[in-house]
């Protein structure tokens, strides 16, 4: 039982963590978004000169959509169920069993984290490729303060700080969900090793029942 506790405290503790990057990397993401008036990944300046930087397309809205949908969805569960093992925890029932449905879940979520994190690094690495023009801009970072916004709505004053802070904190939830997945793989590892050891109790005590009913006048 003991050995039950301390894989839920690890899960509760990792399932709050998974929550606040999820929360973290949607938010980034999304006020990029809207601070840019459109979804940056995949999206592209072209430079005619020196001083002409101008916005040549965003990226698809369905790529910043998914992402930051992937990731509430993702935080939203994790901080629901962290929720439940501390109810668990409380109450100190033993609810072991239910090993199958969080294992799928959990692997499900790191695969589709994988792929929107990939989104985010590959769109982020496109977007900021195109920014980057011989010796104006040497780095990504830079655009944030020499970029002029060729509409009202846009503003390129924090989209490398945010996005940044988007894809790692992306991996991170990744990171974390395939490491619940491994301790809930560990939590059945020691279930099935106890197991024998209930079964040779239940079975030596059926044969000291069993004794003590051969015996006469024995109760």
């Amino acid at each position: 039982m003991a050995e039950v506790h301390f894989f839920l405290i690890v899960e509760t503790v990792l399932l709050f963590g998974a929550s606040l990057c999820g929360f973290i990397a949607s938010i980034t993401i999304g006020v990029t978004r809207d601070k840019l008036g459109g979804c940056p990944l995949y999206g592209e300046i072209s430079w005619y000169n020196a001083t002409a930087p101008t916005l040549d397309h965003f990226g698809s809205s369905s790529s910043c959509n998914f992402c930051v949908g992937v990731q509430v969805i993702a935080a939203l569960y994790a901080l629901g169920f962290a929720f439940f093992h501390i109810y668990v925890l409380i109450k100190r029932e033993d609810k072991n069993t239910r090993i199958v449905p969080p294992l799928l879940v959990n692997t499900g979520l790191t695969i589709i984290i994988f792929i929107q994190a990939c989104v985010v690094s590959v769109g982020f690495l496109q977007w900021c490729k195109s920014i980057e023009y011989k010796d104006v801009i040497s780095e990504c970072r830079e655009g944030q303060r020499k970029l002029l916004p060729s509409r009202p709505e846009m503003d390129f004053s924090s989209f490398f700080d945010y996005l940044t802070l988007g894809e790692i904190f992306s991996w991170i939830s990744c990171l974390l969900f395939g490491v619940l997945a491994c301790i809930i793989i560990g939590r059945c590892l020691v279930n099935r090793r106890r197991q024998p050891t209930k079964e040779a109790y239940t079975t030596s005590e059926n044969a000291t029942i069993a004794d003590h009913e051969q015996i006469p006048g024995v109760i």
